[in-house]
Parts: C-alpha cells; structure tokens; sequence
C-alpha cells in the first residue's frame, strides 16, 4: 500500500478481485484475512531491481530499464555469436527445437481476449512452417533468441530467486505487448508475418493498448 490505496498485488489476491487502485476498505471486504505490505519506502525493490538489472548486463551491455520490474535486452549479438555455431538452415518442422516453457504466436493463432491468460496462444507444435527463406531465417534467429532468454531467466531465478515472464520478437513494442501473455514465469515469441501482425494490432485496437503511448498522447491522437 502507499497512503490509504493499493498499488500492486501477488496473483493469490487477483483472484479475490484485488487490484491496483482499490482503497484499503475494498480491499478488506474483498479478502478480511489479506496481508498488506506498506510501500511507501521502496529501497528494498530498488535493490531487487538493481540486480536484475546487474544480472542482465552479464549478458549484454545493450539493456534498458523500464519501471522497477521491466527491462529490455537487446540479444542481436549473441544470437548472431550462436548463429555462427549453429548447424545450416533447414527446414523448419512442426516439431522444431524450442526451449520448454515458450509459446509461440503467430498468423496460425489468435490474440486472447484477456492478454494475462494463455487462451489462444499456439504452442511450438501448434504453428504452420515458414512460407520463405525470409520467414525461415527470422524463425531461427527468434529461436536461438528463445534459448538466450530462457537461459536469461533460470539465472534470474537461481541468483535473484525471481521468476519472470518475457516477450520475444523483432522490435521492443512487439516484445513488450506479448511479454504479459504467459505470466508468472513462461515466455512468448511473437512471429512477425503478415497475418499475426493483424492480430496483433487490430484495426479496432484502442490506442492506448500500444505500449509507451499514454493518456496526453490519446488525446492528441483522438483529436
């Protein structure tokens, strides 16, 4: 809590219908047996953060904090070192080798309702083939990246006893907006074909789903 309002809450109060924003008398008749934390001094999630972050530049020094809880790493070179080791393309199949505990999206599925649920969401073994060498090329370098990550986030479980969930993809917007999809502690890789990415970004999406533009830039948007 920070003041009389709560500004975050564990996935065991979501279920009572808790959420950020409730004042603490809402919350009480939400759930009378809850534990509330005071939040007004943040050092010790600073700290948290910091070796996560610390942890991150271990990997590459191309990271960029977002928030307390968020960070993006840029993992080009290290996919490109991997791709240097890694056997020629070939075809890609069904069955292909991605690290346990990634989902992939793409044209083959459909974007949830409720983003934070798995519904929809295709599996490896779920997604058609890449139809171009392009696509194919792509859908390799996003799997080594897949690896990376994961590998990323058993260390940050091992050393900072936190797990996490992350956004795989070409650009951080799309990273970002899939990133959410398989919380607490999974991965999504988004494919960027043609298909996915309108379902993705639907004619109909609100704007202010679009990570990094909030309520100053919608109005402006909408004016």
């Amino acid at each position: 809590q920070q003041k009389m309002l709560v500004i975050t809450s564990n996935y065991a109060a979501r279920k009572f219908g808790i959420a950020k924003g409730d004042s603490l008398t809402v919350v009480r008749e939400k759930c009378p047996d809850i534990t509330i934390c005071n939040g007004e001094d943040l050092s010790f999630y600073t700290e948290v953060s910091q070796k996560v972050f610390d942890v991150a530049l271990r990997w590459t020094p191309k990271v960029e904090k977002l928030g307390l809880d968020e960070i993006f790493l840029d993992l080009t070179e290290i996919v490109n070192r991997r791709q240097q080791q890694h056997p020629p393309l070939q075809p890609a199949l069904p069955n292909e080798s991605w690290p346990q505990e990634t989902w992939l999206f793409s044209a083959a599925g459909e974007v949830p309702d409720d983003q934070t649920k798995s519904s929809g969401v295709p599996e490896a073994s779920e997604v058609a083939g890449p139809q171009s060498l392009d696509e194919l090329r792509c859908r390799e370098r996003l799997r080594l990246a897949a690896s990376v990550c994961d590998e990323f986030r058993q260390e940050l479980l091992s050393e900072v006893g936190l797990t996490s969930s992350a956004g795989i993809s070409t650009s951080k917007l799309f990273a970002k907006m899939v990133s959410s999809w398989r919380k607490p502690a999974k991965q999504t890789v988004f494919l960027p074909e043609e298909q996915s990415l309108k379902a993705l970004l639907p004619d109909h999406l609100p704007i202010q789903k679009i990570p990094g533009i909030g309520f100053a830039s919608t109005r402006k948007c909408n004016e």
